[in-house]
């Protein structure tokens, strides 16, 4: 969260200003004196001849955003945001380029990082004291540019909701991207007197800590519950520095979308994928579902949904229920219309083997003003009363989850509904993603919704789990508190008054697998921290230089020996070529052969992992990556650069000519010698040379 919370912030900031408020006049001086900082700070071709500019206020502040062009409207523009105070808060570089994605970069990490720091001095000469990098070894090709966040820093102690961020192009070494945020009236409490780590980590065991809970991977077309541990409260609240008490942390999550925290483990698993009518047909025909008619029957028989003859059915759709794909829901939904032209409408989930309704909702037939008539207490009494008679079974094997009332904005002013969440155990172990869900209306005293995600699977027995302590051990090695700067928790706003806090570091995920104690990624596998790695049996080896640099970009083998001298067998060098087409290869080899014949560039005929290539046939995967296959398949029209032809197969001779031509290969003495084994130093230059192109 940490790696994006700046540069999220910023495209906030951008995003708030991007409507243009008109009581400006286009002869404020302000406008003036942001063209000429802009211009003093950044040269705009003399190209970008067409000039437009709107202008905000964000926190009391007046922003001016300004932008240059080309007249003629071909591709080009420079975006400039500067404030009241003259500084720099963003900035865009935007131009064309037929550059493909996947070449080598001709600018290297550290070049970058030099241009990025010239370009902050420029922008501001004191903000560089007063950052820190936040380092990333990760690079993946294609590396169009480069990114670096730079945390903003109070005397060695990280603010993470504000820095620097900025973005270089890896092949021009030009700045594209500038962002800046920054408050200027945040108070940072002195961290003279607090506690010490040891001390924080006891508060952390006593105040926060970690659970032992139940979690659902996908696994073989099945899911798979195992267990971990993992923490309570995931990121809602830290260690008070100075108190060494639970303190709630205000991590709002602002507009901007593309930047906002997410997490494709941890989301909602009630996806749907509805069926055609063709496919419907035949999944009815082969099994036990009901009838559409009768999921309809069910719905309107169920008192609490008070579907009389005056609502209409709108829709039905049999969807498949991920991850468990051999279950089935029927979604209905029904709506009226009264005399007055006021719309009602219902909607209804449920199994369509069991008849059991999953999830329902309903329009919210309260009035504006109405009185308040149940507080929480009677509320979560109407709810437990209703899930006793709705969901008795499964309400029996849940327990009530505490949830903040975020929804509240009044306290002055009684809610008029409340929602009560039940979790899943499972011999007496929590179940993630596993509740009963309600909404409850305090004016008419009815509920509105109702939502229970509950799989049906077995659980493994709670034998041989690592004890708490041991993983508080670990948790406290492995992962680590840190002492950083937070914003207080508010209601209404973000307090400018800063507070000290330990909390997790989140550039790991805190989940330990209960049995082996090993930490996990966020899909159950074992976690593998992704940096720059070098190979131990290259060195002084003719292409050393040419494998690290691959290596660099991701573009290697997991293991720590490159084995230069031995044959590269088929599934080795396509692991190498799949790494530079922006193709993210998780082990599996299957996967990897899938992907790279939908792009053409392996045969299913083809396929055989563990062959030996030939360099004939490394140089016909690379022609295929170029997508210049089909014409490399033309026969009678190349003529072939080398002395030994009559080694080379007919249907290849195209793609060893168009190979040589663009300088992915050459020959030694003019001989090519297409059916030798091809080995692993030899395929890698091939790569290297083919993203040099």
């Amino acid at each position: 969260m940490k790696r994006t919370m700046v540069i999220l912030l910023v495209l906030t900031m951008v995003i708030s200003i991007i409507q243009p408020i008109s009581v400006f006049a286009e002869n404020d001086k302000g406008l003036e004196k942001a063209i000429k900082t802009a211009k003093l700070k950044i040269n705009i071709s003399k190209e970008f001849t067409k000039f437009k500019y709107d202008v905000d206020t964000v926190e009391d502040q007046k922003v001016w955003n300004l932008c240059w062009s080309r007249e003629d409207g071909k591709n080009g523009e420079v975006s400039i945001s500067v404030d009241e105070n003259g500084r720099i808060v963003n900035y865009d570089y935007y131009q064309y380029t037929n550059n493909k994605d996947n070449k080598l970069p001709k600018y290297n990490k550290e070049k970058a990082k030099e241009i990025t720091e010239q370009f902050i001095n420029k922008m501001d000469s004191s903000l560089l004291k007063q950052l820190k990098l936040e380092e990333n070894d990760q690079m993946k090709m294609p590396v169009r540019e480069y990114r670096f966040n730079y945390i903003r820093n109070i005397k060695d102690v990280p603010y993470y909701r504000e820095g620097v961020h900025v973005e270089v192009n890896s092949q021009t070494g030009k700045v594209e991207s500038f962002r800046r945020n920054w408050t200027d009236q945040c108070t940072f409490p002195n961290s003279k007197n607090i506690i010490s780590m040891n001390e924080a980590q006891n508060a952390f065991k006593k105040e926060l800590g970690l659970e032992l809970v139940y979690k659902i991977k996908y696994e073989k077309e099945r899911i798979k519950p195992y267990l971990v541990y993992k923490t309570k409260y995931e990121d809602d609240y830290s260690i008070d520095a100075f108190t060494g008490k639970k303190s709630r942390d205000n991590n709002l999550i602002f507009a901007g979308g593309a930047m906002a925290k997410s997490n494709a483990a941890n989301e909602d698993y009630a996806q749907e994928v509805s069926l055609t009518p063709e496919e419907q047909k035949a999944v009815n025909e082969a099994s036990n579902l009901i009838s559409k008619e009768k999921a309809e029957i069910i719905a309107r028989n169920n008192a609490i949904l008070e579907l009389d003859k005056t609502f209409v059915l709108e829709h039905a759709n049999l969807n498949r229920q991920w991850p468990e794909k051999n279950r089935f829901e029927w979604s209905l939904s029904f709506s009226k219309k009264d005399d007055k032209g006021t719309y009602s409408y219902v909607s209804v989930r449920m199994d369509a083997v069991t008849e059991e309704i999953r999830s329902f909702y309903r329009s919210d037939g309260s009035k504006e003003k109405e009185e308040v008539k149940f507080d929480k207490e009677e509320s979560q009494k109407e709810v437990e009363k209703f899930l006793q008679s709705f969901a008795s079974d499964k309400f029996k094997q849940t327990i009530e989850v505490k949830e903040p009332e975020y929804y509240i904005s009044n306290k002055e002013e009684k809610p008029s509904y409340y929602y009560f969440k039940y979790r899943r155990k499972v011999n007496d172990i929590p179940v993630e993603d596993n509740y009963i869900g309600v909404r409850f209306n305090a004016v008419s005293g009815k509920i509105q919704s109702f939502d229970m995600k509950w799989f049906n699977t077995s659980f493994e027995a709670k034998e041989n789990v690592i004890s708490l302590d041991r993983i508080y051990e670990k948790m406290f090695a492995e992962v680590g508190l840190e002492l950083n700067y937070k914003e207080k928790y508010t209601d209404e706003k973000q307090d400018k008054d800063m507070k000290l806090v330990y909390s997790i570091k989140e550039n790991r995920p805190v989940l330990f697998d209960a049995n082996k104690g090993i930490l996990l990624n966020y899909n159950g596998e074992p976690f593998k921290e992704e940096k720059q790695m070098s190979y131990t049996d290259i060195k002084g080896h003719k292409d050393e230089e040419k494998i690290n640099v691959l290596s660099m970009y991701g573009v290697r083998f997991e293991e720590d020996e490159f084995k230069p001298a031995e044959n590269m067998k088929q599934k080795d060098f396509l692991l190498l070529l799949v790494q530079t087409l922006n193709y993210y290869y998780d082990g599996n080899v299957d996967e990897m052969y899938d992907y790279l014949m939908r792009e053409e560039i392996v045969k299913e005929s083809e396929k055989s992992p563990e062959t030996v290539l030939s360099k004939e046939e490394g140089v016909k995967f690379i022609i295929r990556a170029l997508n210049y296959g089909e014409v490399a398949s033309i026969q009678g029209i190349y003529k072939y650069p080398f002395k030994d032809i009559e080694s080379a197969s007919k249907d290849l001779i195209g793609h060893i000519t168009i190979a040589n031509g663009i300088g992915i290969i050459d020959a030694e003495n003019g001989v090519f010698s297409p059916k030798d084994q091809l080995t692993r130093a030899d395929g890698a230059v091939m790569i290297y040379n083919y993203l040099q192109k």
